[in-house]
This record gives structure tokens, sequence and C-alpha cells, in this order.
């Protein structure tokens, strides 16, 4: 399908509302899905995917995938597209095939609202199904006896409900904490800003949920690493996978019980490759439509009456679709299989077998130019997929579309690989240089920024800004290119540009740096929001913190750092960056009599020498620790200067 070049935010939207709503209207025919998966530009191909999606009777698999395209060209779309591409999927007509496929496009919808850890926010996850009220203990380390083997209150003896037991080893400490609620989004709990170590390490979080009534249930699991689910003091289901992302829901269990009251537990394990460490919980009836509960992670006895059944879900019953179930030139259930393998991370990590699936695909001599282009964007690994790009090309003489796609494809290549004069010279020759749709615009501006001409930068910013005058109108790349250009050329216009990336809640570290030298009030707002609810370990917490001591906004960092410490006890870089805050000077805190300064002073240095031995402990490898310990403790004894000849003491 076609689309003009340059549309604005709302007109997805209103596309896809058309076609749903014609699908569903009396006495119409069932919509035509595109049969298409590539196109030029990357909102036409969103748009196939969301309406190939939507059609009534549509295949579970064209239903993730759906929201995965919208999810992966997100920052090429207008602003909002491609929440609307996914929430256009989850609001199909009533009475559509695969319902469960499409609350899980709802849930994924989610995850790319902008006020992610408002108040709002929360109560949005909550009338998902989503159990924003969890307790979580860890991490356990690997005792060598597998995935199976129990740990902590599965161990005979003890008990999920003991609130007050002790778990900790080595200098680890092991104790139930609670989750802040707004990190339990739709997009899942961010383990790794909770738990230090992770790689080889298990987790738990758990959850007491109160029904408004009782009768069946259905208790949903996304999680990355190796996941079991128990549900009421039973193991319900187990996956010894060991997925990247928590992207769909693979493991689910029945529940049907006289009472209202029951225990979930998910035991998340992470392996030494590590992944996402993202968990979420939902709670729904059987068809994926939420159910009314409270939750509370306050752990209380579980139902004894429960009986539990573990059941499919949309993702499980995908991935056993593989190269062999449809013909490559058929029904595309193969390529929806692979595609929710690949962009959901739900590939096993120990046994990969996508790329198995692909090359069985793409030796297929008969698959046309369009499928194995799509198949070869898909590829994970560079040198195969450009492979596949060029045999697409060869194959598309009579597709303009595909041949579009792919020279673009590779002219992102190339530009990725470094090789920016080649990148240069393919768009020229693929005519991107004339091309008037915005994604051609932005291409051709990332070219000239890694030119390293200043000239060629500039000219690449102007074409920008007169493409998107209005900036909470452009495209995400578009902004962020924007953005880092001007804050060389132009202060006012990146300070506006960081203000609307803001606005859509694009929000990271990078952000925070970024915004150091431009306005220190914003860098400020954007550290407070991105420890609010956005952060993707605890490191990268620490660190915007830092960057606030730099400009020397000690209060606002000493904050921060208060509730990340209480959040990751074992993370040695944020105990460091703590003690740092607290042993900074203060930033223009209203003066008291110099006695009370001098004694806040003395507290807060005797507190942060007890955090960098804390660190110390936890990280005892760290020189940096060692030596500001020691440079700050005045009780440790000084050693007597050395002589070439005299032996070199033992560091303590």
């Amino acid at each position: 399908m076609r689309l003009p070049a340059r549309l604005p935010s709302g007109w997805l939207v209103l596309t896809t509302a058309a076609v749903v709503l014609s699908a569903s209207a009396p006495g119409s025919s069932r919509a035509e899905a595109p049969q298409r998966y590539t196109a030029k530009t990357p909102l036409a191909m969103v748009s196939a995917a969301t309406l190939r999606a939507a059609a009534d009777g549509a295949a579970e698999g064209d239903v993730l995938m759906g929201g995965l395209l919208a999810e992966a060209f997100q920052f090429d779309l207008p602003p909002g597209g491609a929440k609307a591409a996914m929430e256009a999927v989850a609001k199909a007509p009533a009475g559509a095939t695969n319902q469960e496929a499409r609350r899980e496009a709802a849930v994924l919808a989610e995850q790319l609202a902008p006020d992610f850890g408002s108040d709002a926010a929360v109560a949005r996850n909550k009338a998902l199904g989503i159990v924003t009220d969890l307790a979580m203990l860890g991490p356990f380390r690997d005792a060598g006896g597998g995935f199976a083997s129990p740990l902590g209150p599965e161990s005979p003896g003890r008990s999920f409900t003991d609130l007050k037991a002790d778990y900790s080893w080595g200098s680890f400490q092991v104790r139930w904490r609670k989750a802040p609620p707004r990190y339990a989004s739709a997009a899942g709990l961010p383990l790794a800003v909770f738990m230090t170590p992770r790689n080889e390490s298990c987790s738990f979080v758990a959850a007491s949920l109160m029904l408004e009534r009782p009768g069946p249930f259905v208790v949903r699991l996304a999680a990355a690493g190796q996941a079991a689910l128990f549900v009421d003091g039973q193991l319900a289901a187990r996956s010894e996978e060991t997925h990247n992302e928590a992207t769909f829901e693979r493991l689910a269990a029945q529940i049907t019980s006289e009472t209202r009251d029951h225990l979930v537990v998910a035991k998340v394990c992470t392996g030494a490759l590590g992944d996402s460490g993202r968990v979420r919980l939902r709670v729904t009836d059987e068809r994926g439509a939420p159910v009314p509960f409270a939750a509370s992670a306050e752990l209380r006895a579980p139902a004894k009456d429960a009986r539990v059944k573990a059941v499919s879900t949309p993702l499980a019953r995908t991935l056993l679709k593989t190269a062999k179930d449809a013909k490559a030139g058929g029904d595309g259930v193969s390529l929806a299989a692979i595609a929710v393998r690949t962009l959901a991370g739900a590939d096993d990590k120990k046994s990969p077998s996508a790329a198995g699936f692909l090359d069985a695909l793409t030796q297929d001599k008969t698959l046309d130019a369009d499928r194995l282009a799509f198949l070869a964007w898909l590829t994970p690994k560079g040198a195969n997929r450009t492979g596949r790009y060029g045999r697409a090309r060869e194959r598309a003489t009579q597709d303009a579309e595909t041949r579009d796609f792919v020279d673009r494809q590779l002219v992102g290549e190339r530009l990725s690989a470094q090789l920016v004069d080649w990148a240069k010279l393919g768009a020229k020759s693929a005519g991107l240089d004339t091309a008037k749709d915005d994604a051609a615009m932005i291409l051709m501006a990332r070219i000239d920024m890694r030119l390293g001409i200043d000239a060629a930068k500039l000219g690449a910013l102007r074409a920008l800004v007169a493409r998107f005058p209005k900036l909470e109108e452009a495209p995400s790349h578009a902004l962020e290119l924007i953005a880092s250009a001007a804050a060389q050329f132009d202060q006012p216009l990146a300070r506006r540009a960081r203000a609307a990336q803001a606005a859509r809640g694009e929000i990271d570290r990078s952000t925070v740096a970024s915004l150091l030298t431009v306005d220190g009030s914003a860098a400020d707002a954007a550290a407070r929001r991105l420890v609010g609810g956005s952060l993707e370990d605890a490191d990268g917490g620490a660190e915007a913190a830092r960057m606030l001591i730099r400009i020397n906004r000690i209060a606002a960092a000493r904050e921060l750092l208060r509730d990340l410490f209480a959040w990751a006890p074992n993370d040695a870089d944020v105990t460091r960056a703590f003690a740092e805050a607290l042993l900074a000077p203060d930033d223009g805190a209203p003066k008291g009599a110099a006695r009370e300064r001098e004694d806040d002073s003395a507290r807060r240095r005797d507190v942060a020498l007890s955090l960098l031995a804390r660190a110390r402990e936890l990280a005892p490898g760290d020189a940096r620790v060692r030596a500001e310990l020691g440079l700050r403790n005045p009780s440790r004894r000084a050693r007597k200067p050395m002589s070439v000849t005299s032996p070199r003491p033992r560091p303590s």
C-alpha cells in the first residue's frame, strides 16, 4: 500500500480506525488484509502490518507482529503513530478472533505512554490487569543445582509469607523488599534496577491477590531469562528457555477456587549471557480481559482449595510455528513466527532457532522479493542480512516498492558500519537526495551529520528545521538529530528540542547528559523523571545523579540517590555515588549557625564513610573506592614512605 510522503500524526489513527469500523459494520464483508510485508517508508510498512493485524480473522502471529513492527519503527513515525497502531490492533471488531493476542497489543501500547511513572500511568496499568504492588526477593546465587532446584523460600521449612526472613549471603543483602508501583508497569519490573548481581542468579517477585468475587481466573507471566510461575504454593508452569525480553506473556495458569485470596509468585533466573531483566504479572479471564482485583506486597497465606492448570499463551502458540508449518508464499505463518522470535526477544539464548528458521525460508527459490526482503530485515547478523538484501533486490525486477525498501536499508547498513562516504554514494544512486518523504530526508541528514564537516552538519540541521518547523510534530529520530546538532550551533533550539523529547517521555541518561550544558533546571527535571520510572539499571541512575553533582545540584542528587540506595542496596556504584553526594559541599541550602552546619557536615561525613566501606565490601577489586576510603578516613594510620629497597607493603 503506497501512502503520501507527508502525513499528520493523527493520520494513522484515522486510517486504522476506519478499517476497523468498516470491518465491524453490519452487513459489511470481511476486510481484505494487505499482503505486502515491506514498503519504501516506515509509515507505509507499519500501516500495512497494522491493517493486517486488525483485520477480523487475523492469525495470532500477525496480531503480535503488528504491534512489534510498530514498536520497531516507533522513532521513525510521526509522534503517537506507533501507539495508535497498537491501539488499533487492540480495538479490533467486537467478536473478532484472537482476543488474547489483542489484549497483549493493548499492553504493548501502554509501554509507549509518555507519562510513565505518573499516578495516571499506574492507574492505567491496573486497569489492564497488571499487578503493580509487588514484593521482591533476591538475588540468590546459582549453587549448581539448576533452575529447578529450590532456593530461599522454596526450601523445606521456609515460606513465601515470612517477610522477615533473611537469606543474605557473602556481602549481599537478600531480604523481602517492596517494588515501587510506578516501576511495575506494562514494560515489566526491571530487576536490573533492584537486584545486584544478576548474572547467574535467581530472584522472586510475588503478590497477594484479592479478587472481587471467587471464580476462574488466569494469571499470566511475561519474563526475561528462565521463568517459573507458582500459584497458591503450586508450580503452575515453567520454562527453561532463556529469553532476552519480556515483551509478551510466555506462561499462564488458570485457577479455579471458591476463595478470593491467592498468592502468586514468579521465579526468574538469569544465566551467564544476561537479559533485560524484565518481569510482569497480569490477572485476566480466559480471553485475556482484566478481572477486578486488588494486590498487595504484604504476602498472605495461599488458598488451600485452588485447582491450578497451566494454559497456553499467544506467544507460546506462535513460537510453535516453524519454517515447516507454512510454505513461503502461503499465509505467512512462518514469517510471523520468526518476526515474533526476533523482535520480541523470545528466542532461546542458550539454543537459538530463529537463525535456522530464517535460513530454511530464505533458501526457497520460489520466495518472492517482498518476503525475502522482510526476512533479511529480521536477520540479526549483518553479513547474512546484507547478503539476503542483495538477493531480494535481484528478484525485485518488477517490484519497485521492495527495491526502494532494500536500497534504503543498504544505505543504513553502510552508515552503521561507519562507511559514511559509501552510504552517501548509495543514497544518491537510490535517489534519496531528491525524495520527498520524511524517511529519506532523515536518512540524508544522518549521513551529512556523520561526514565530520561542520558545513554539512549545519546544512542538515537547517534542512530538518525547515522540514519540521513544529518540533512537536517531528519524528523522534529527526528530533534527536536536531537536538544533537543544535547543541553546537543553536542553544535555544537545542533546549526546545530536548523539551519536546521530554514531553514524549524520551528520557535516558544521555538525555540528562545532553542537558547539562544547555539547561541545568531541565537536567534536574530529566534526572528526577528518569529515576521516577524509566531506569533500565541502577547504574544509570547513579550516573544521572553524578551529572547533577557536576552542575552543583547536590540536594537533588542526594534525594535521587537516597531512593536508589533503598532500592538497590547491593549495587556498589549506587553506594559509592551516594557517598560522593553526601561528601559534596552544600549547593546554597539555607545556612544555619556555624556549629549546626559543622555537626550536619560531620554526620554526613560519617554516613559517607560507612557507605564507602560498604561499597568496598561489594566491590573489593575497585581501586577507586579503596583509595577514596583511605584518603577520607582520618583514623587510618599513615604508611611510612617507601624506599627503593624496602619491601612493598601489602594493601590492607
